[in-house]
C-alpha cells in the first residue's frame, strides 16, 4: 500500500526535537520525506541519519526508539525546500530530527510510505540463549 501524509509540526518557542534516533515501523518497505518549508525559515529540524556504534547490542526501545547511546550520526539531510529523500525501512535506516530553534513556523513535509500488510522489512536479532548451545545434532527444540 503506497501512503501519502501531509505532516506538520507545530511551531515551538524552545529549542526541541520532533523525534531522537528511531527506525520506522516493521511494515514499511520505503519511507520518503519532501520537505516544505515556509519561506525563510531557517529553524533547523533536519533528517539526521545515524548508524550503530562497533560492538553494541541493536536494540529498541519501545517499537521503534533507539537509546541515542548506541547510535552516532554520519550524515544529516538539511529542512529545504523541494528536498527529497527516499529510503529502505530496515534495522539499519536508523534516522531521527535534529534539534529546531524556536521558531513561529511549523515544519512541514510530505511522509510517503509503502507499506505491507505484515512485518518485512526488519526483525529484532533473538536474544541468544544462556549457558551452553545445544549440540548441533539435538534437532529443534520442540
Amino acid at each position: 500500500v503506497l501512503d501519502c501524509q501531509f505532516a506538520i509540526n507545530s511551531p515551538n518557542d524552545k529549542e526541541s526535537s520532533v523525534r531522537g534516533p528511531h527506525v520506522d515501523s516493521a511494515d514499511e518497505i520505503l519511507a520518503g520525506l519532501l520537505y516544505m518549508p515556509v519561506a525563510g525559515d531557517t529553524a533547523g529540524g533536519d533528517l539526521v541519519l545515524y548508524k550503530w556504534k562497533d560492538g553494541v547490542e541493536r536494540k529498541l526501545h519501545g517499537k521503534a526508539e533507539i537509546d541515542p547511546a548506541l547510535v552516532e550520526p554520519f550524515a544529516t539531510v538539511g529542512y529545504e525546500p523541494n528536498t527529497l529523500i527516499v529510503f529502505r525501512n530496515g534495522l539499519d535506516a536508523v534516522h531521527g530530527i535534529s534539534e529546531r530553534k524556536p521558531s513561529p513556523h511549523p515544519r512541514r513535509y510530505i511522509n510517503f510510505v509503502l507499506n505491507a500488510n505484515k512485518p518485512v522489512a526488519w526483525e529484532m536479532p533473538k536474544p541468544k540463549p544462556a549457558g551452553n548451545p545445544p549440540p548441533e545434532d539435538a534437532g529443534e527444540p520442540l
